[in-house]
């Protein structure tokens, strides 16, 4: 992880030489799914209805590099959490927890840009009607707050005190521009941090999103 952190720095380092007036940023807000791998039996993803499916949202900020190749950076806010099922009267008792991250995305995007009136491909970012954009990159969270809630509706603050709050690992992003104003974009987020800090197994935490934004600049 030591490697990937140093990729990320680096390549916001070669962003840094990019002329400060061709630097872009925008908004944007969309559907985040939650994800949970472990190898705990009484452990697994948050259900849709009880947070697995919630808001996300953010700003992000764009370093073109070379040609059609740009790193996308920003600040979002990201929700996880899981399932636990504990042992109540001799059954199964469901406890769901999420967590309110802050996250900053790192991603290397190569650009294709289209012009819809002949569907050819261009050199040139600017002035397309159309832009489809991939890219691999890390992020890197921290969990601000979290909830757990059983499945009687009760709930309690979580206190983190076998919980790790710093999550990071590899993403993937695809993204469409439309007139270079109008987004839409899915990015998936593996966590490679175990979330437990002392037990037997791990806990690791991903998300899916997807969403539209509005790019100012």
């Amino acid at each position: 992880m030591k490697k990937g952190i140093i990729i990320a720095a680096a390549m916001l380092l070669l962003a840094g030489t990019a002329q400060a007036q061709k630097i872009g940023y925008g908004i944007y807000a969309g559907v985040n799914f939650t994800g949970a791998k472990t190898d705990y039996s009484n452990m697994y993803n948050l259900p849709i209805t009880d947070g697995g499916a919630n808001l996300t949202y953010g700003v992000h900020v764009n370093l073109p590099l070379i040609k059609k190749l740009e790193v996308e950076t920003g600040l979002q806010k990201v929700t996880t959490g899981y399932t636990f099922d504990a042992s109540r009267n001799g059954g199964l008792f469901s406890q769901y927890t999420k967590i309110q991250n802050i996250s900053i995305p790192v991603t290397l995007l190569y650009n294709i840009p289209i012009d819809l009136s002949d569907f050819e491909v261009r050199d040139n970012m600017k002035d397309t009607d159309f832009m489809f954009g991939i890219g691999a990159g890390l992020f890197g969270q921290y969990a601000l707050s979290g909830k757990i809630t059983d499945e009687d509706g009760n709930s309690q603050s979580a206190k983190f005190s076998n919980a790790k709050r710093l999550n990071m690992g590899p993403r993937l992003m695809m993204k469409f521009t439309f007139y270079q104003k109008f987004e839409v974009f899915i990015a998936k987020e593996w966590g490679a941090v175990n979330t437990i800090k002392n037990g037997s197994g791990y806990l690791r935490l991903n998300s899916l999103q997807m969403g539209i934004g509005y790019r100012i600049k």
